[in-house]
């Protein structure tokens, strides 16, 4: 019976749970670990190749680390996801930093941690559009405490999988 309410993309939640509307601000701790992440490959880049060639990489690499920190941790990006919608029914929508709203559909290979959630998004397109995928990091300080909770057990136990056998994460 479990599995029929699945496939189905209604939650296990039923007309109880009212829908989930997250807003994503900035991220200190994703600011953190991503500079901290992008410093170190940069430093061994120059560790392993100090000449020319490791430096120029270092130079040209430095714009990787920019378009990261846009993107997920200060969310300025005109194409970042700014919020995210699931509503009982299974259906889910965001909301971009440029004021567009897309239907989409949550994918299976979504991790959840407690300190952090990677949401793995795919639009639902349109008669002559390619779908296009998301990926949403969502870090514990970028949210309210319960709409984060919320969505970690959303994830966790409503959510419609790819396939019913597959499971969402690690728990």
């Amino acid at each position: 019976m479990d599995q029929q309410i699945i496939r189905t993309g209604a939650t296990r939640f039923g007309h109880f749970a009212p829908p989930l509307h997250l807003n994503a601000g900035r991220s200190w701790r994703l600011t953190l670990l991503l500079c901290l992440g992008h410093a170190v490959v940069m430093a061994g880049l120059v560790l392993a190749r100090p000449d020319l060639l490791g430096i120029s990489g270092v130079l040209v690499g430095s714009l990787s680390p920019y378009l990261a920190l846009r993107l997920h941790a200060f969310r300025t990006a005109p194409d970042a996801v700014v919020a995210l919608c699931i509503e009982t029914n299974g259906g889910s929508t965001v909301r971009l930093r440029g004021g567009q709203s897309i239907p989409v559909r949550i994918l299976g290979s979504t991790y959840l941690h407690p300190a952090l959630c990677v949401v793995n998004l795919r639009s639902i397109p349109a008669a002559d559009g390619k779908p296009v995928s998301h990926h949403v990091i969502i870090v514990a300080d970028a949210v309210e405490a319960q709409a984060y909770r919320r969505l970690r057990v959303w994830l966790a136990w409503g959510c419609q999988s790819d396939s019913p056998a597959q499971s969402l994460h690690a728990r």
